[in-house]
């Protein structure tokens, strides 16, 4: 849900502009593998309920940033989504025609076996993706000094998630999450880090782009005064 601060954000401006949609995309096929997992392996329930959950929720901030997106956007988008969409779709579709071991029976899998392990790994690579989808900001953020577009709310809410099924995955002693999910909080401590160090380093340019717009906007009026144009009244 802290998504929302993001969300919100993009409702009060009217546009998308530079939000980036990865973390979204990323987390409907992370939380689409961890679905799989939960229905396959036993004990499992509360993986699979909190994850179907995300599914639905992710979906319609999919949807919601796809409103406010521009066509190009929302061409971006699908282009993303869709390759990764069919690629887990026939990953699964593969890992439900491997034969079980003999031992096991029904949809359940045995996770030492090889298709157990192959289900995992497929889930830890979603879920480290997910974690890692708000690194493709931190470009940006070197190039121009602010943290305007970083989703402060949705990094550290995700580093306070990995933390939990860290503790889970400790108790539980589970190999994927544990792997997953530790290997998510690094990376979110690496972003809070950088909003830090740009927040406070360039305290000024978070407002830069908005400060170049009305500059702009100010030399276009200028401009048209000088000539006798017809300005438009700017808000």
């Amino acid at each position: 849900m802290v998504a929302c601060f993001g969300l919100f954000s993009i409702h009060q401006k009217g546009a998308a502009e530079d939000f980036s949609p990865n973390p979204y995309l990323l987390a409907i096929l992370n939380c689409a593998s961890w679905i799989y997992y939960g229905i396959v392996h036993t004990d499992s329930l509360l993986v699979l309920t909190i994850n179907g959950f995300g599914l639905v929720i992710e979906i319609l901030y999919v949807a919601f940033y796809l409103f406010y997106a521009t066509k190009k956007q929302r061409l971006s988008v699908v282009k993303k989504f869709i390759p990764g969409a069919l690629c887990f779709v026939l990953l699964v579709l593969l890992l439900v025609f491997l034969p079980n071991p003999k031992s096991q029976t029904g949809i359940k899998v045995d996770p030492e076996s090889g298709k157990g392990i192959a289900i995992g790994v497929i889930c830890v690579l979603a879920n480290i993706a997910m974690y890692v989808s708000p690194c493709d900001i931190l470009k940006q953020v070197c190039e121009t000094k602010s943290v305007e577009y970083m989703q402060l709310p949705l990094i550290v809410c995700g580093f306070m998630n990995g933390g939990i099924w860290l503790a889970y995955a400790l108790l539980k002693f589970d190999a994927y999450i544990l792997a997953s999910n530790s290997t998510g909080c690094l990376f979110s401590l690496i972003q809070i880090g950088f909003y830090v160090y740009y927040y406070y380093k360039y305290p000024q340019s978070k407002n830069s782009k908005i400060t170049d717009e009305k500059a702009d906007a100010g030399k276009k009026i200028g401009d048209g005064k000088a000539y006798g144009g017809k300005v438009a009244d700017m808000v």
